[in-house]
């Protein structure tokens, strides 16, 4: 379960699919109390639900240290989703005991467009001290991540890799795709051989950096040869997500209490999670919607996925259609009267 503790961040990212989402002028802090009732709620289901903290940038939080005193005196693990560029000495030495003690268990670091104001070594420091932490209690690890931008050609994006490989101790480096941003054509990563090219080549540029690389969210088949995807891709990467069901998608918490599946397909939501007595009863209302709008979304699939092998054996996942929202009003509405939401 992720868990947006705030709508605040102190970064900019060019590429953020979160921005456009959220009201600047007026940010959301997830109340302390609310925090503590949704960990209680994770711990109800048997094996408790493994929770990530992110924002927004959750280190900015106004309680963010209490959150850890929390989860500490609830000896419940957490994974940390960050920027890093935190400069409060208080936050930094509670985070860095969290890690120690084995609360923060790992994380992900947003560590795109470092070169920008500076950011680097502000990042690198965090970033070291939180490794540290983590290889000594020998619980979790940091992952750098990246999202890799539309606007940028491959010799760019490799040559920011090396750019990171050169200035950090990265032991894995999670690769993502930028799905949302200003995009508004559902079909831009469908059958788009050019970026499934990009990221081939980035994906060798790692592995000659001796970088294993990941993937977040998922990628297309359709975006490589078959040849390629079936051989290269999943020799390089065990990992590869092209489908994603809901015990194993992201499912997200904001801080007035609603949820949804993820952003691409968050109309799959509810308004009150606190209203569950397990977090599990959530996620199996979410599952329920989603096959609701599978089913209902057939009649707007391209043709390209209806003919597409991939699709057809179960092993590309269409509910968001090239990674973005779904937004046909009559899908909205049929979601809405057959669940009764």
């Amino acid at each position: 379960m992720n868990i947006a503790l705030t709508t605040r961040c102190n970064k900019n990212c060019s590429f953020c699919f979160a921005r456009a989402h959220r009201q600047e002028s007026s940010p959301q802090d997830m109340a302390l109390a609310d925090f503590q009732r949704l960990v209680e709620l994770a711990l109800q289901d048997s094996p408790p639900q493994p929770l990530k903290l992110l924002g927004g940038e959750p280190t900015i939080h106004p309680q963010f240290v209490e959150m850890l005193d929390f989860l500490t005196r609830k000896n419940v693990r957490a994974t940390l989703i960050s920027n890093l560029l935190y400069t409060d000495a208080r936050v930094r030495a509670r985070l860095y005991q969290a890690a120690l003690e084995g609360v923060i268990d790992g994380g992900l670091a947003n560590a795109a467009e470092l070169e920008i104001d500076n950011h680097l070594e502000i990042f690198k420091a965090n970033f070291t001290a939180l490794q540290e932490a983590c290889a000594k209690h020998g619980r979790g690890y940091l992952t750098a991540g990246i999202t890799l931008s539309r606007r940028k050609s491959a010799a760019e994006e490799t040559a920011y890799v090396e750019y990171l490989a050169g200035n950090l101790e990265i032991a894995c480096l999670r690769l993502s795709l930028d799905f949302q941003a200003e995009n508004k054509k559902d079909e831009f990563f469908i059958n788009n051989k050019e970026q499934g090219e990009k990221i081939l080549a980035i994906v060798h540029k790692c592995l000659d950096l001796r970088i294993p690389p990941s993937w977040d969210c998922k990628l297309f088949p359709c975006m490589f040869e078959p040849k390629t995807f079936q051989k290269d891709i999943i020799g390089f990467i065990n990992s590869l997500r092209t489908g994603c069901p809901v015990d194993g998608a992201p499912f997200d918490v904001f801080p007035d209490m609603s949820y949804i599946h993820c952003y691409p397909a968050r109309i799959l939501c509810g308004k009150n999670i606190l209203k569950f007595s397990r977090i599990s009863e959530a996620q199996g209302e979410i599952a329920f919607l989603k096959k609701a709008l599978r089913g209902l979304s057939q009649h707007s699939l391209p043709d390209a996925c209806r003919d597409c092998g991939y699709y057809q054996t179960g092993q590309c996942d269409s509910l968001c259609p090239g990674c973005q929202e779904i937004t046909a009003p009559f899908l909205v509405n049929q979601v809405a009267s057959s669940t009764g939401l």
